[in-house]
């Protein structure tokens, strides 16, 4: 899955509404919903990093703490 993510924008450029239109369902839409959705995207986005950090963080944590049990 994650190979497929990486061959949709390779170089890692932000998602616009010009490159959101190319999507299937995005077609049709005005600029002002595209906007939007990317807003929307953006949203999504930092609550999963954020999510994924503070899961990293305490697995990380717990790790240390098996470490110095040991």
């Amino acid at each position: 899955m994650i190979d497929e993510v990486i061959k949709m924008n390779p170089k890692k450029e932000p998602l616009t509404s010009e490159k959101l239109k190319t999507f299937k369902g995005f077609e049709q839409m005005n600029d002002e919903e595209l906007k939007e959705y990317l807003h929307h995207i953006h949203q999504m986005a930092v609550i999963v990093v954020e999510y994924l950090r503070t899961q990293n963080n305490d697995f990380i944590e717990s790790d240390n703490q098996n470490k110095l049990a040991a």
